[in-house]
């Protein structure tokens, strides 16, 4: 009878501690998606939390640190839209270039072109393959 009702006892608390790990573990997630928002101010907002809880900030520190985290979050969000908008006008400078390289060659010169373009293309593919390999390789703990 006592078995019955300790093993009755670990079952509860194995059950409950799960139940406060699996709430603790969707809180984290929440809070990271936050910190990996779009918005800049929810990213300011989430990390600023997150150092609050672990940093222990007080109510100075937290309206410094958010000003300091929403300036960097601000600043790095005009940065990538810099990089796309630059993306953007090389990809377009390309076309045209490439339309206008068309226009001068005869038709067995573009279809050459175009094979060439390709092969470019597929060799391009292979070495992102070959790195993105070599980078799971590095990353993977080494066996012995």
């Amino acid at each position: 009878m006592k078995r019955l009702l300790l093993l009755f006892l670990a079952i509860g608390l194995v059950g409950a501690v799960q139940a406060q790990s699996n709430s603790l573990s969707s809180e984290k997630k929440k809070m990271d998606r936050a910190e990996r928002s779009e918005n800049p101010e929810e990213r300011a907002k989430a990390k600023t939390e997150r150092l609050t809880e672990e940093l222990k900030l007080t109510g100075e520190q937290q309206k410094a640190v958010y000003e300091v985290l929403l300036s960097q979050s601000t600043e790095r969000e005009q940065h990538r839209m810099q990089r796309e908008e630059a993306r953007k006008r090389a990809e377009a400078s390309r076309e045209r270039s490439e339309k206008r390289i068309l226009e001068i060659l005869d038709e067995d010169q573009q279809k050459l072109w175009k094979e060439k373009k390709a092969e470019m293309q597929e060799k391009r593919h292979e070495r992102v393959e070959h790195r993105k390999e070599y980078r799971e390789r590095r990353a993977q703990p080494e066996r012995r």
